[in-house]
């Protein structure tokens, strides 16, 4: 409990496994939780999730997401095995996309895969609040010196299963100590070190005469998290899958957070991005990439003229064809017949 209205009604403890990371063949785009954590867990949902993101020795960041339940469904109509899964409609990306996406960025040089706290809170701001943690830092080893065997050993896999805590079942004991860690972080005595944060200050953003402006983004994190996920996280123009080489391009320039919808995005890496905002390069209707005289000399990039790029798999999130065709015409780029 915190304070005297904000009470932790059951919480849920597991590592992330490396196929719900996207690490495996597969193509899983979920990731479980422990049956009962929420009462609704057998509806599909949405709930607005607080994301704690604690990486390095001591390092913590967090952003607002989407907790999106969507539980799997046997043959004969029943639903089992509670699960929040990929994709959002919403402002905030899903809270599966935003975990799958800073393990990329923060975690995938450490040993093993993160544990995942989720705590149900009833009275709080948020109804579900998650932790996310590395193995490398200082909070996993405290939580592995404290709790119980049942929840530090792994199977043969290096993984947790799910495990449902609460104060009438056989973890009680846990359970208050997981209360605890909760009361001390979220009380501030952790510095926070927002490394990435939703709002950020863009200094070179492109208007139609390719001057560059400056304006504040909000939301600009959960657009990046969403278009990259939609395409899992690769250029849609050179399929570079180097995250940190990735960037959320906004196709109609960013005006308020309504530009923030997933089909005025397109991941592009870093050097195809600096292309696009000098009108060296565009996409038409036909998701064609077209080049102008000047790249098409160059030996880096003129293969991709007329090329056509990747797109999300789910066609909801296919990029605005009007809005690229506008661009290739504001700078005169065309494909030659």
């Amino acid at each position: 409990m915190v304070g005297s209205m904000k009470i932790i009604r059951n919480i849920s403890y597991k590592t992330v496994s490396k196929a719900e990371l996207g690490l495996t063949d597969g193509h899983i785009t979920h990731i479980g939780y422990a049956q009962n954590f929420i009462n609704n867990w057998k509806k599909r949902i949405s709930i607005k999730t607080k994301l704690n993101i604690f990486f390095g020795k001591e390092k913590k960041t967090e952003i607002i997401t989407s907790f999106i339940n969507d539980p799997i469904t046997n043959p004969d109509g029943s639903l089992r095995s509670p699960k929040f899964r990929s994709g959002s409609d919403e402002v905030e990306a899903s809270l599966r996309d935003t975990i799958v996406y800073y393990y990329k960025i923060n975690m995938m040089n450490s040993f093993g895969t993160p544990l995942l706290i989720l705590f149900d809170i009833a009275g709080g701001e948020y109804e579900i609040e998650a932790f996310l943690i590395s193995t490398e830092h200082d909070l996993f080893k405290e939580i592995f010196k404290n709790l119980s065997h049942t929840l530090t050993s792994r199977n043969n896999s290096g993984e947790i299963y799910s495990k449902l805590l609460n104060s009438s079942n056989s973890l009680e004991k846990d359970f208050r100590f997981l209360i605890r860690l909760y009361e001390e972080i979220t009380s501030a005595k952790i510095k926070v070190n927002n490394v990435e944060n939703d709002k950020t200050i863009e200094n070179n953003t492109p208007n139609t005469n390719n001057q560059s402006t400056s304006k504040i983004r909000q939301g600009q994190q959960n657009f990046r998290i969403k278009v990259l996920s939609a395409y899992s996280n690769r250029c849609c123009v050179t399929n570079s899958d180097l995250i940190e080489s990735i960037e959320a391009n906004h196709i109609e320039p960013y005006k308020n957070v309504e530009s923030n919808n997933i089909n005025n995005g397109i991941p592009l890496r870093a050097d195809i991005h600096k292309l696009w905002t000098q009108g060296l390069l565009g996409i038409d209707s036909e998701y064609k990439v077209i080049l102008n005289d000047k790249a098409k000399n160059s030996l880096t990039y003129k293969d991709f003229n007329g090329s056509r790029i990747k797109l999300p798999v789910n066609s909801n999130y296919h990029p605005n064809k009007q809005s690229l065709q506008n661009w290739c015409n504001i700078n005169s780029l065309s494909l030659e017949k």
